[in-house]
């Protein structure tokens, strides 16, 4: 989902890369700290900033899809899709390892939000609800 990386300068400072997916468009961010700890913590930023975009975009373009484009909406869909929402905005000043233990306590919820298999986001929703799961369980890995 995304590779990150710092490379000592000859300065003394640190380069931290970071290299991900934007809707299918490879992204870069880039940025120069003094020391290994800033560098350590800006790749653990990026890494929730990426995280939580991913996981807002999927939301938002099912919610979009239920209310505006005829996709299955039913009462508990909504009902399950808004307190998922809330559920995940009120995590945002939290760690990476708490987003990720929560998205992978709701994996079933967020399964269910899924479009059907005759939708045409059926394929890529599925692709970036795998790619977060495993990123969040290699995040938790001791």
């Amino acid at each position: 989902m995304i590779e990150a990386f710092r490379l000592p300068l000859q300065s003394g400072n640190v380069l931290v890369t970071a290299v991900y997916s934007n809707s299918g468009i490879p992204a870069v961010l880039e940025k120069i700290v003094s020391n290994i700890t800033q560098a350590d913590n800006i790749i653990r930023i990026w890494k929730k900033k990426v995280l939580r975009d991913k996981v807002s975009r999927f939301l938002n373009h099912r919610k979009n899809i239920m209310e505006l484009h005829g996709g299955l909406c039913t009462p508990d869909l909504m009902k399950l899709m808004e307190q998922t929402r809330r559920n995940f905005d009120a995590l945002k000043d939290a760690s990476l390892e708490a987003n990720c233990r929560f998205l992978l306590s709701q994996q079933h919820n967020l399964d269910l939000l899924l479009p059907g298999k005759t939708s045409r986001f059926h394929q890529s929703a599925i692709d970036t609800m795998r790619e977060v799961y495993a990123f969040c369980q290699q995040q938790l890995k001791p």
